[in-house]
């Protein structure tokens, strides 16, 4: 009984008549803007939601009341044609045991925004507070030590050590968590996605599904008490 609602990042037609960037408000249908954007992207889903389209996932399920707050978050980044606005004026909040589906086209900002939500990336203006702590103050190591154990990532690019088999990459998370029986939940987790027969693969032995169920186990054996996951299912068979 996990509630779900859709949280929008998509292009819009502003005042001006210029296309810009949702300021990421919920709604309950996706915010279309002039039309164009009507098959909008979706980027986050429920993992246990089979017949749902591949996408990225915010699995929240946190003892706290909201394990992650932004408040009137921005991303700007430079380049050689002048500064590009990711994200503006961004106001969100989840409660604890809920799952939150970002949808939109490519390039409006999903990634960058669970990226920030993490504390993978800064933002250029605004607040984030994740597990009740503002990040803002945090250097490096104390945003390292804050996730350790309570906040996992499946990255759109797998990101696993490619020198340790599939069973020393999720084993790797658990001993970094200094969590009991590495080995045994390492196993088990690897089996719950089907691969307990290929736990002495390296990375570059498995196909692009196999790569992403291992990301998935590691993500997940820990017992996080919060999930990002960007596009977790976009390479499963």
């Amino acid at each position: 009984n996990v509630s779900r609602r859709r949280f929008d990042v998509t292009r819009r037609r502003n005042r001006a008549g210029r296309t810009g960037r949702c300021p990421a408000r919920r709604h309950d249908q996706t915010c279309n803007g002039s039309g164009k954007n009507r098959q909008s992207q979706v980027q986050f889903c429920y993992l246990k939601i089979h017949d749902r389209q591949a996408g990225d996932l915010l699995y929240l399920t946190s003892y706290m009341t909201h394990p992650i707050r932004m408040t009137n978050v921005g991303l700007t980044l430079t380049s050689t044609s002048g500064p590009v606005e990711i994200l503006r004026g961004v106001d969100f909040s989840c409660k604890a045991g809920e799952s939150v589906a970002i949808i939109g086209p490519s390039g409006s900002g999903k990634s960058s925004l669970i990226s920030i939500g993490a504390g993978l990336e800064r933002a250029s203006t605004g607040d984030v507070e994740l597990l009740g702590t503002n990040l803002s103050g945090l250097d490096e190591d104390a945003l390292a030590r804050l996730r350790r154990g309570r906040v996992s990532m499946v990255f759109q690019s797998f990101h696993l050590l490619p020198t340790m088999t599939a069973l020393d990459n999720v084993r790797a998370a658990l001993e970094i968590a200094a969590m009991d029986d590495a080995m045994a939940r390492a196993k088990r987790a690897l089996d719950a996605v089907g691969l307990s027969e290929r736990l002495d693969h390296y990375p570059g032995q498995l196909s692009g599904g196999e790569r992403q169920r291992v990301a998935v186990a590691r993500a997940l054996t820990c017992e996080p008490d919060l999930v990002f996951a960007d596009e977790p299912t976009g390479n499963l068979d």
